[in-house]
């Protein structure tokens, strides 16, 4: 009887024992940080998914509001992206290019915003009137309603800028990836300024400066490179040419020695191929990036940029 009670009492000892251990190890792993969420990340369009992805890694979940193939300018979002702007960490996007997405984001704010227009100066959306505000400011208005191109990532140095600042903005939501974030910039500025270096070298010898595009779009890749834009419509691709800018644009292309329209696989190339069979010339791709699909000309910002590089290097002679 005396062994099983000294038996007895050793099992509750180690019973006791046991949970105290157990108590202890349960407290320590409730007093360690729980592993936090990934930041949500929206970009309006795909060149500042492109930003964002790069800079992000696998430290956010990045969505793009706009589907691959569609034009951004006239694309209306549904009830789902509405909601997840109000929900996401940073919203990335461009004032401008959606009406339907500026005017989701004023009644939907998100915890964190970078609008890219914000970042650099703007150019006008008619090439004869002054540039407004410029860097650093705030945006007084719509730049299409108020005259300004908002096809800002067609130059390598503004990308590079919204790299900067979007970094800025991931690393107050995730400090504890502060260096993989901020070394992830670092390598894609390199790279921006790579491309940016090539364009600056290919585009140095040329037989013309002059190119003609069926949607001005490209002012900010012109003006980088010294070159000269003449545009067959407007800002936005909806706009339709006039006979009269339809014959201005027939002359100054037969004046520049034109040899290629460019047109965009994202909108029709019905008045490119019009002008090009008048004029007896040649049309090619120029792609503005503002959507990738499997039909683009390269698998990335990079790799499309390029395309649009070799495409204008031949359309101008460029050695």
């Amino acid at each position: 009887m005396v062994i099983m009670f000294i038996c007895k009492s050793r099992a509750r000892v180690l019973a006791v024992a046991l949970g105290v251990t157990m108590l202890l190890s349960t407290t320590a792993c409730f007093d360690e940080e729980a592993p936090k969420d990934k930041p949500q990340v929206v970009a309006a369009i795909y060149p500042l998914a492109f930003v964002a992805e790069r800079v992000a890694g696998s430290y956010a979940d990045v969505t793009t509001l706009v589907p691959p193939g569609v034009e951004p300018h006239e694309y209306e979002l549904t009830a789902a992206q509405i909601a997840s702007l109000s929900t996401a960490d940073i919203v990335i996007y461009q004032l401008g290019i959606s009406p339907a997405l500026d005017a989701a984001i004023e009644q939907n704010p998100p915890k964190s915003l970078v609008e890219t227009g914000s970042l650099v100066a703007l150019l006008p959306a008619d090439p004869e009137e002054e540039p407004g505000w410029g860097e650093g400011t705030d945006n007084p208005s719509n730049p299409l309603d108020g005259g300004f191109d908002p096809h800002t990532w067609l130059n390598p140095s503004n990308m590079s800028i919204f790299a900067t600042v979007f970094a800025d903005k991931l690393v107050a939501a995730d400090p504890i990836h502060k260096q993989e974030i901020g070394g992830a910039a670092e390598t894609l500025q390199r790279e921006l300024s790579q491309l940016s270096q090539e364009f600056r070298t290919g585009l140095t010898t040329c037989e013309r400066r002059e190119f003609v595009t069926s949607h001005a779009a490209f002012a900010y890749l012109a003006i980088a490179y010294d070159l000269k834009q003449i545009a067959i419509a407007g800002i936005s691709p909806e706009d339709e040419p006039s006979p009269a800018q339809l014959a201005e644009v027939a002359t100054l292309a037969s004046q520049a020695g034109i040899t290629t329209v460019f047109y965009e696989s994202l909108v029709s190339p019905e008045y490119a191929n019009m002008l090009a069979t008048e004029l007896g010339l040649k049309t090619d791709v120029l792609d503005p990036l503002e959507s990738i699909t499997d039909e683009s000309l390269g698998a990335d910002y990079l790799a499309v940029m390029r395309s649009n590089l070799e495409a204008l290097k031949a359309a101008n002679g460029c050695r």
